[in-house]
């Protein structure tokens, strides 16, 4: 008897709900923090703006380096056991502690290695903003396991607000980088209030031996991956920063801003809703194969419509939002495409690795994208811009991604031909995207529109591909229930 396939509109509005409770918080992220850095970039100096987004990176890398992976750790506990949440609270606070103290001795170096040593103190400060970190409660994340993305957004929302008009307040005032510090502490003790206040559970601290050792086997192999990370989204800037100076990094952040740093709030948006899905179905097979499955074209549906807007418009909007002064080449312009597009390519792959618990695999194949690293050091040797240090990090990009790929295969082989089409496809669309930025390379709306038509063959491909899978789950779900 053929499987007949539940009616759609029901669950789409479902997902369209979950979508945007989750967009609303991290879109709000995304659009105010952008409109914060445009704040700072009108009304401080470029060597001012540049020290401001070096403390920017200090604070980011710090993070990821010391990311340990336990707000995706609860995802995979219920929420009624008190004691996941006082664990993961008390492993998150003794993170905060180390990092900031570490913080504290590196910061001479890391204004040094700027250019700009006397900023030290301002660098020391960005450790008061990891410390409020630790406090954040974390039942708003655990609430995601079950499709609960309402605290999350209101905690984000709430703290990016009264951060933006406390940025433009100081750097009118101050019109110096200390201004960046005053945002990151606001938004960080705000976003700590709300979280508080939203959570379901009371905020308590204590260790659970058991739960405790479980946590750090999923989150210390994650140490390296925070690593390689930190090295693929921020070590690029150093290099500038460390080559051409502040001035140039405040060119090359702009750039960034626009093109890779939205990209972070993307995902945040879909793996989110990727992670939940992928967490439910992971304890039967077949679920969990056409649920990756789903979530592998979805993504690359997502990055191709992401990169083909880098493609056609970066040059437009940076000295649009910026100002004339900062410009972006065709080089830059072809570089960050495929960039963003192989990066997106990993979400998928990353995303089920992380819900089977496979961290170490996951931390294997970051660190290959830390030869992007490598490249880049070398190549700028030879040519002394910024496109030769983007060069390096997508060679990085493109040799990660086949790894994770690689490693998905092993763990549900079932898949294969289908990763390997979804692959291909992807393959394929950066391929066009090269070669359209190539073949024309006028910046006239005539080869803009040629471009956006050319764009339009491989999307179009993909959206198919999506919906069948999409189809095929529903279909699944609807005659293999969850295991009790």
């Amino acid at each position: 008897m053929p499987l007949k396939i539940p009616v759609l509109p029901l669950r789409l509005r479902l997902w369209a709900s979950r979508i945007f409770f989750t967009a609303a918080g991290t879109g709000s992220e995304l659009i105010l923090r952008f409109v914060r850095t445009v704040i700072l970039a009108h009304l401080l100096v470029p060597a001012e703006f540049g020290a401001a987004m070096a403390i920017t990176l200090v604070i980011f890398a710090s993070e990821l380096i010391s990311d340990i992976g336990i707000d995706r750790f609860i995802l995979n506990k219920p929420q009624d056991d008190g004691r996941v949440l006082a664990t993961v609270h008390t492993l998150q606070i003794a993170r905060s502690v180390i990092v900031a103290f570490g913080i504290v001795l590196c910061a001479s170096p890391m204004a040094r290695l700027f250019g700009i040593p006397q900023y030290t103190s301002s660098f020391m400060l960005t450790s008061v903003v990891i410390l409020i970190r630790g406090f954040n409660h974390l039942g708003v994340k655990q609430a995601q396991r079950d499709y609960n993305y309402r605290p999350e957004a209101i905690s984000l929302s709430v703290s990016q607000m009264v951060t933006l008009v406390a940025t433009a307040v100081t750097a009118f005032i101050l019109r110096n980088h200390r201004a960046i510090l005053v945002a990151f502490g606001i938004e960080a003790l705000v976003y700590v209030i709300v979280t508080h206040r939203l959570a379901a559970s009371p905020f308590s601290v204590r260790m659970d031996p058991i739960i405790g050792r479980e946590a750090l086997a999923y989150g210390l192999p994650l140490i390296a991956n925070g690593i390689i990370l930190a090295l693929m989204s921020q070590a690029d800037r150093m290099l500038v920063g460390y080559y051409f100076g502040v001035e140039a990094l405040a060119d090359y952040a702009v750039i960034l801003n626009i093109a890779v740093v939205p990209l972070a709030s993307v995902y945040r948006i879909v793996a989110s809703i990727a992670l939940a899905m992928l967490a439910r179905d992971r304890e039967v097979p077949l679920r969990r194969e056409v649920s990756y499955l789903l979530v592998a074209w979805g993504f690359t549906l997502v990055g191709l419509i992401y990169a083909c807007g880098m493609s056609l418009g970066l040059d437009i909007v940076v000295p649009l939002i910026f100002g004339k002064a900062y410009t972006v080449a065709d080089s830059l312009r072809l570089l960050v495409s495929l960039i963003v597009f192989m990066r997106v390519l990993r979400w998928a792959p990353s995303s089920l690795l992380m819900t089977l618990g496979k961290t170490k695999h996951v931390a294997l194949a970051n660190m290959i994208a830390g030869l992007g690293f490598v490249g880049s050091v070398v190549i700028v040797v030879f040519f002394r811009d910024m496109s030769s240090i983007l060069a390096g990090v997508l060679i990085g990009e493109i040799a990660s991604t086949a790894v994770f790929h690689r490693s998905v295969v092993r763990q549900v082989p079932a898949v294969y031909r289908s990763i390997e089409r979804s692959l291909i496809g992807g393959i394929l669309s950066a391929a066009m995207i090269a070669g359209g930025i190539l073949l024309l390379p006028e910046r006239s709306l005539a080869s803009r529109l040629m471009l956006a038509v050319l764009f339009c063959a491989p999307a179009t491909l993909i959206t198919w591909g999506l919906l069948r899978c999409w189809k095929r789950r529903e279909a699944i779900i609807a005659f293999t229930p969850l295991s009790p």
